[in-house]
């Protein structure tokens, strides 16, 4: 059930553990996209597997949402 494979496209995530980081930070999947600088629909897309999580926006959710690189790599 859980992804979590890196490609040479991007990196996918466990959108279920991903939704329940978000939230034990505070937020919520609105507010992290807004502040990613990118529309909800996009973000919506990453989180479901739909499209890929390019690296660098790893880097910035992470420092968005309070989790370490060890804590990011294993959603």
């Amino acid at each position: 059930m859980a992804v979590n494979v890196a490609n040479s496209d991007g990196i996918k995530i466990n959108g279920e553990l991903l939704r329940y980081c978000i939230a034990r930070a505070g937020k919520n999947p609105t507010q992290v996209s807004k502040e990613m600088e990118m529309t909800y629909n996009a973000f919506k897309r990453k989180c479901t597997g739909e499209s890929d999580f390019k690296a660098r926006e790893i880097r910035v959710l992470s420092k968005l949402i309070g989790l370490s690189d060890s804590e990011i790599l294993g959603i």
